[in-house]
């Protein structure tokens, strides 16, 4: 069983770093202003009546950001991302930022 030790932390260090990775370039990727600290959502236990809209911004679009009170009801998820970031004056992330920090993380893109 020690011996398969390194490898399964070798294993979640790259599963890690493919979901930080997704952060950083994927849908929603963008530099919140820092007057902005969580975010609370409230979503049905079941998607029926207009929960699917939300569970998939919070799953793509949301990995980490601020807090505001937005309506998300029977809305698709690139709808509740875009005013989500006129709301919060959000700025997406740059490529330069990008590849400066994929450099530092040793990925390749």
């Amino acid at each position: 069983m020690q011996q398969n030790q390194p490898l399964a932390i070798a294993k979640r260090h790259i599963k890690a770093t493919e979901k930080l990775t997704r952060i950083l370039i994927g849908p929603g990727a963008f530099k919140l202003p820092p007057d902005i600290h969580g975010l609370t959502l409230y979503m049905a236990f079941k998607n029926k009546d207009g929960h699917m809209g939300p569970r998939k911004f919070w799953k793509d679009y949301l990995p980490k950001l601020g807090d505001i009170e937005l309506d998300m009801k029977h809305k698709h998820s690139s709808d509740i991302c875009q005013e989500f970031v006129e709301k919060t004056k959000a700025v997406a992330v740059g490529k330069e930022e990008i590849s400066e920090w994929m450099e530092k993380s040793h990925l390749k893109g």
